[in-house]
């Protein structure tokens, strides 16, 4: 109601991925974005390991519950490849993201790459805590 306060209770803390839109494109579109930037604070990469075995749909299911489609036929099929956008105010920002796992080693190679080192920190600590709680 314009004109009178108005009050909503809200759970701390909320992700700004909360706000993404998941994108849908073309291998080519998907890595025009990927070559397009590079390097901190903008680019991030982590290795870290799982506690259990690695099952590539669980893994599909945490990019897509951090607001990124899931792309297929982009990369390799043993790698997880998505794409989102977040409007900040001054415009959407784009976001790429790719996951190499290693099932062997229960390992992954994370890479988030956006043209706003907060929307890429943000999305590289969202989803190392939820493949923690899978893997």
């Amino acid at each position: 109601r314009q004109g009178q306060q108005v009050s909503h209770d809200t759970w701390l803390p909320i992700s700004l991925t909360k706000f993404f839109q998941p994108v849908q494109c073309t291998k080519d579109q998907y890595f025009n974005v990927w070559g397009k930037i590079s390097g901190a604070p903008n680019e991030v990469t982590k290795v870290f390991k799982g506690k259990k075995p690695i099952v590539k749909t669980e893994v599909e299911q945490c990019v897509l519950a951090a607001k990124y489609s899931v792309l297929q036929g982009v990369d390799k099929p043993e790698n997880v490849v998505g794409a989102a956008k977040v409007n900040l105010g001054q415009g959407d920002v784009y976001c790429v993201i790719r996951l190499e796992m290693e099932p062997a080693q229960q390992a992954f190679k994370l890479t988030v790459k956006t043209n706003n080192g907060n929307v890429t920190e943000a999305t590289r600590s969202f989803l190392m805590h939820l493949l923690a709680q899978q893997a």
